[in-house]
């Protein structure tokens, strides 16, 4: 595996201008998890990234990305959308990360490349949600020191918290949990469209929940 990793980066221009990561995650994801965010959305904030960059060095900056998908249409609709950008996909990597083949010695060999990948990037715009976008962002923390405006996630936080319920909650779908006034949830993600995706520690049931029944917990010492 180590080999094919090797060969897989030596077709990458790490060390030429800027490259930002970019990992879209779709399909199961999508079914409970995850908010769906368009592909619109990365590549705004990929571009957001590059304006910075260029009025901090004042230069003119190469548009490249390193585009990561379980999802094959992603990397089209890339490449039609985006003709200023120079765009490093695989579209077989991205066919052996769908659900049907995701635990094949291929796909699992194609996801430690593309994780390898996205952590060599100078910036990576994930969904931390996603376990590959995480494990990713742990990879650069061992590779530099200064990681902490490395990542721009689309939907949750770079660390994990738990929260209290301010609020009785009675589940209104099968999606939903039940919690009481006092129950504290372990926070997942949030799916940014009034609901938050977590643990009762009580039931131990996962599920969605309105967000403004809860607050975060803050430990003192």
């Amino acid at each position: 595996m180590a080999k094919s990793v090797t060969k897989a980066a030596e077709n990458i221009t790490f060390s030429d201008g800027f490259l930002v990561g970019v990992h879209v995650r779709r399909t199961d994801k999508l079914i409970r998890e995850a908010k769906y965010h368009p592909l619109e959305d990365y590549m705004k904030r990929a571009e957001e990234w590059f304006q910075i960059q260029e009025r901090r060095l004042h230069i003119s900056i190469q548009r490249k990305i390193y585009l990561a998908t379980d999802e094959t249409t992603v990397i089209d609709e890339a490449f039609e959308k985006y003709p200023n950008y120079q765009i490093f996909a695989n579209k077989v990597r991205s066919f052996h990360a769908k659900v049907e083949t995701r635990y094949t010695e291929e796909s699992i060999e194609s996801a430690v490349i593309d994780i390898y990948m996205l952590s060599r990037c100078n910036h990576l715009v994930c969904t931390l949600s996603s376990g590959v976008c995480r494990l990713a962002y742990e990879l650069m923390q061992s590779q530099s020191f200064t990681t902490g405006d490395v990542v721009t996630s689309l939907d949750d936080d770079t660390y994990s918290r738990v929260q209290v319920a301010v609020y009785k909650h009675k589940a209104q779908s099968e999606q939903e949990i039940d919690f009481d006034a006092g129950d504290q949830l372990t926070y997942f993600t949030n799916h940014w469209n009034g609901y938050t995706y977590g643990r009762n520690w009580r039931t131990d049931r996962t599920g969605i929940y309105p967000s403004y029944k809860v607050r975060d917990k803050w430990n003192t010492y």
